[in-house]
């Protein structure tokens, strides 16, 4: 993800997280909530986790059958997001192909998805190994975010 925002100068250079205290970009210790919508696992938090453990598969996401998914997140303070890192499993029958990506639209959810325009869509590579990221734009679009949703 991104660098967090906050404090004096709006700036974040540190880590919030005593056991990974060099991970300075990634946003997952800012979260202050999150929800899958469609997923077997009600457990939306599990799938963001320190970039040295991208790789675990324990906590992934999965739906019965349908495809789509639905995660909404709420972050503890404003933050800016430059970068995404999506990796899935299993080759591309259980890795999505597609993002669309929501900003500030905390109410979002299947019955409105596709009549909102979203902030940001792409095509997203197969990325097993978590080496691929996906620059999100427009940068301001995604500076001083407070909730965001990810539609797959």
């Amino acid at each position: 993800m991104g660098k967090g925002t906050h404090g004096p100068g709006g700036g974040a250079g540190h880590s919030h997280s005593e056991e990974y205290p060099d991970d300075t970009w990634n946003l997952w210790c800012h979260l202050a909530s999150a929800e899958a919508l469609n997923a077997n696992d009600s457990n939306a938090m599990s799938v963001f986790r320190p970039f040295v453990k991208r790789l675990e598969t324990e906590g992934s996401l999965h739906t019965d059958g349908d495809e789509e998914l639905l995660i909404k997140i709420t972050f503890a303070s404003p933050c800016s997001l430059r970068k995404l890192m999506i990796i899935g499993g299993g080759g591309t029958d259980h890795h999505p192909s597609n993002i669309r990506i929501f900003v500030g639209k905390d109410d979002i959810d299947f019955q409105n998805i596709n009549d909102t325009i979203p902030t940001f869509s792409s095509s997203l590579p197969l990325n097993e190994t978590g080496e691929a990221y996906l620059n999100v734009h427009p940068p301001n679009a995604f500076t001083n975010v407070t909730n965001i949703a990810f539609f797959f």
